[in-house]
């Protein structure tokens, strides 16, 4: 796979990288829509939590005046959807696995240092003189004032530091408006609000999402395109001639062409041998919260810890030179015979899809990468309101015992290289195989993963991810080194 470095491109406002556009060569569609959804759902951003609770000392956001005409409920949500800059300490966002809920929690790295913002503001003859405005008052982001965290001790940086304006018209984000009291200035309308941050992602939250577009589009044949126009006006000219009527003139072709380019081109796109789609143009815009170039390496990233994730969540151990594998509360497997479902939990397609079209390609497809291991794989959410996908894998008649205890024998050695061989399958080791054939494969895509974002760290010179993992390195890298390839067809020779 590769970037094309003619190919990166950045629309720059205010020192800011709001857009960037670029082009993904020889990778599989599962891959560049996993990031896509991870864009728009799976990156952590800060912004001012507005879900109600009833104690006033855990509310995110407390509104302690409000006299516009904008009730609590519409202030909130406003003030929800205002980014914050994240590119400090203050407000850098850290991550952690839980076993006991299944799923990754988002928390501040340095609880201590995150600050709290005051909006208070109110339409009198002071206000209006030091705004140079004769009546109405327009409250926005630029109106707050950043006040103490739970460190008093720290020095805490301006607004701008969490607050931009708008890179293309360089105007802050309108939050209110505050009309005056001509009959007593002193009772113009007023705001006083004190709000916390919050991280979070879209996948919980919309108001978390960093992206205002995110889109790809498959790379144009243009040979083949030529070539299938080429094809239509023979057929149509042939059916012209059969109705007794003359061949298109030179003006009616170039009409047909303009709208055969305008649409029914794209229709014909670079494809892989086995006619997928594998040349694609990447579109990212931010909204504000990071640069675009930072929330593509995010987003890659981001696959690459939900695949450590699953990894770490299936160990293996050896007792007596025997291969033991378990299995967390994230992952079950169910197998009987040659057929297996493995459901994992709080996942959804953004990783459902890349695992079973990665899957096909390796063993599934006309022309596996590696072998031709199984006959069927798909992939179900069981309910589109539950996060947990269900994934069903049936082993290829062709294949005998013999050779599964082979493949068994080879892997479980990259496993555990003290483990001894068996003879003979059981629907326990039949069950091992599978798991380690799974693990083995999510190896495989985290080293595409890994091949993609050293691409992209190459041309961004970004090396870094806007947040932390509070996990140590060996649980990102467990099991990196089963990324090789997998030589089946010599193996079974």
């Amino acid at each position: 796979m590769s970037i094309p470095s003619e190919s990166y491109k950045t629309i720059i406002k205010n020192d800011f990288i709001i857009e960037t556009s670029l082009l993904i060569k020889e990778l599989p569609v599962a891959m560049v829509n996993s990031i896509r959804r991870i864009l728009l759902s799976n990156i952590p951003t800060v912004t001012f939590n507005d879900t109600w609770n009833n104690r006033t000392e855990d509310r995110h956001i407390n509104v302690l005046k409000n006299t516009s005409s904008l009730h609590n409920e519409f202030l909130n949500h406003r003030l929800s959807l205002v980014p914050l800059q994240m590119d400090n300490d203050n407000l850098k966002v850290a991550s952690k696995f839980s076993n006991t809920q299944k799923l990754r929690l988002y928390s501040f790295k340095n609880p201590t240092l995150v600050p709290k913002f005051s909006l208070k503001i109110k339409n009198n003859e002071v206000t209006r003189n030091m705004q140079n405005i004769t009546e109405f008052l327009q409250v926005t982001t630029n109106n707050f004032e950043v006040i103490d965290s739970e460190d008093s001790s720290i020095t805490l940086p301006s607004i701008d530091t969490f607050i931009k304006p708008d890179p293309y018209t360089g105007e802050y984000i309108l939050l209110n408006v505050l009309k005056p009291n001509i009959l007593n200035d002193d009772e113009g309308e007023e705001l006083d609000l004190i709000a916390k941050p919050s991280p979070g992602i879209g996948l919980t939250n919309s108001r978390f999402t960093p992206v205002g577009t995110v889109s790809y589009s498959f790379v144009t044949d243009d040979v083949k395109a030529e070539s299938v126009f080429l094809e239509k006006m023979k057929y149509k000219n042939n059916e012209r001639e059969t109705k007794g009527l003359k061949e298109y003139s030179s003006n009616e072709v170039e009409k047909l062409k303009n709208s055969y380019n305008l649409l029914d081109k794209h229709r014909t796109y670079l494809t892989n041998e086995n006619g997928e789609p594998n040349q694609f143009n990447l579109r990212v815009e931010s909204i504000g919260f990071l640069n675009s170039d930072q929330l593509i390496y995010d987003s890659i990233y981001t696959l690459q810890l939900m695949l450590a994730d699953i990894i770490n969540s299936i160990s293996f151990t050896t007792l007596d030179e025997i291969l033991t594998v378990s299995t967390k509360d994230k992952i079950i497997f169910d197998n009987s015979n040659d057929e297996c479902i493995i459901t994992i939990i709080n996942e959804n397609h953004t990783i459902g899809n890349l695992l079973s079209e990665y899957f096909k390609l390796f063993y599934c497809s006309d022309k596996p990468i590696i072998y031709d291991l199984f006959k069927f794989v798909s992939y179900r959410m069981p309910h589109p309101l539950t996060e947990n996908i269900e994934m069903k894998l049936i082993l290829n008649n062709d294949l005998t015992t013999a050779d599964l205890i082979k493949i068994y024998n080879s892997l479980s050695k990259k496993f555990s290289p003290t483990v001894k061989n068996i003879t003979t399958l059981s629907n326990n080791t039949n069950k091992e195989l599978l798991i380690m054939i799974f693990v083995k494969t999510l190896a495989l895509i985290k080293y595409d993963i890994n091949n993609l974002m050293n691409e992209w760290s190459g041309l961004s010179s970004i090396n870094t991810p806007s947040y932390v993992i509070e996990e140590d390195q060996t649980y990102f890298d467990l099991h990196s080194s089963l990324g090789e390839s997998f030589d089946i067809v010599k193996l079974l020779k």
